[in-house]
């Protein structure tokens, strides 16, 4: 977390920009980020069978749930299309924290019986730069599906009820 000396003297546009606010600081060599993207499973299937503005509805809640997991674990959106998102973080546990709280949100959701919404995230880590307007990564990437992270984060919370790795 940053502090008011570590922000001194740094343009405040610049602090939402990790790049730009490495840059100011003069850190050498390019920061470390760590991305998260995502999308729904299934996503044009579940628009046909739910019809388009049911699915539009679906879709924002998901987004709501998303941004405000992004939010709390101090994420940067740089994009979203459609039903995917792009967050960039500080770090990779933080990266990892808003995962974790967006599955749970997902999963907490009272959705429609026939709209059941499952999102996939993908978290990459590594030194990122701006290449041509945008944010860049030479990356060290660890792909998580719902089920292994799921399995993996209720083994490292000690859940009972986590689901047993499979094959």
């Amino acid at each position: 977390m940053e502090t008011r000396a570590d922000t001194e003297g740094i343009h405040p546009a610049a602090l939402d920009d990790p790049v730009r606010a490495a840059d100011a600081r003069g850190v050498r060599g390019a920061p470390t980020l760590t991305f998260l993207f995502t999308d729904i499973e299934g996503s044009t299937r579940l628009e046909q069978r739910l019809g388009t503005s049911r699915y539009a509805g679906v879709r924002e809640r998901h987004r709501e749930l998303l941004r405000a997991a992004f939010s709390a674990a101090g994420g940067t959106e740089q994009g979203t299309e459609g039903d995917s998102f792009f967050v960039t973080f500080p770090g990779a546990r933080d990266a990892v924290t808003a995962a974790a709280a967006a599955q749970r949100a997902l999963a907490s959701e009272p959705w429609p019986e026939d709209a059941r919404v499952a999102v996939r995230m993908g978290i990459h880590s590594g030194e990122a730069s701006v290449v041509g307007g945008s944010l860049a990564l030479l990356v060290a990437c660890v792909a998580l599906e719902r089920e292994r992270f799921e399995t993996a984060l209720g083994a490292r919370l000690g859940r009972a009820d986590a689901p047993t790795p499979g094959p």
